[in-house]
This record gives C-alpha cells, structure tokens and sequence, in this order.
C-alpha cells in the first residue's frame, strides 16, 4: 500500500505523509478536552512524541498553483468545481464555511439571482 500512495504522490506531484500511531498509545490518549487543555510543551511531550510521522511521497515545492491544470479538472469533474468554488468563497468572505453551510448559501443565492432576472421563484 504504502508503494501505491508513492506512485499517487508521484504522479500526482503531492505530499502524502503517514502518522503512525501504535494502537496501544492510541488506548491511553487522553479524551478530548484534556488534550486541549494541555500547554504545548505538554503536548509535544505526550502526544507528539508518541506519533511517528513519515513522508511517503514529497512534492516540488512550488511559488503558485498550475492554474490550467486545475481549470482542465474543473471542466472535467463538477464535484472539483464546486471545490474550488468552495475554496474561493472561504478566501473571498475571509471565514471557514462547512462544505453543507457553502451549498445552501449557493443555493439561496441562486434562487435570488432567479428572483432579480425572472421577478418569480422557482
């Protein structure tokens, strides 16, 4: 498996990285809302040390994105498109919008733009 997730990365020309976990360090984690109490330091000390991180494939490291590339799978994939559209209106509105929260605000306002060109909602 961890060949195939090289290939992808590979061929694909993105990160992937492994957090190994020994399920037995993942028994004794604290719950939740110790773990956000901790200080950093505390973290590090008992959480981080206790995960193995590994790079499986590594990227170029690029100054911006391959903008015809990603316009070719916008075309290609509707399921991207709405990534993407998802993405920009974070950025644009400068806050996070749950994937659900983005499709019913793309929704009202698609019925709104309907209202202004028709007068009627559909």
């Amino acid at each position: 498996m961890v060949e195939e997730l090289a290939r992808l990365g590979k061929s694909y020309d993105i990160n992937i990285i492994s957090y190994s976990i020994d399920l037995d360090f993942l028994d004794e984690l604290p719950d939740a809302q110790q773990i956000l109490k901790m200080s950093q330091t505390e973290f590090e000390e008992k959480i981080n040390n206790g995960i193995d991180i590994k790079p499986i494939a590594t990227a170029e490291d690029r100054d911006s994105l391959d903008w015809e590339h990603l316009s070719d799978l916008q075309k290609q994939n509707s399921d991207f498109m709405e990534l993407i559209e998802w993405i920009s209106e974070c950025i644009s509105d400068k806050k996070p919008y749950k994937i659900e929260g983005f499709l019913e605000k793309k929704k009202l306002e698609g019925r709104i733009v309907e209202i202004k060109n028709t007068g009627t909602l559909i």
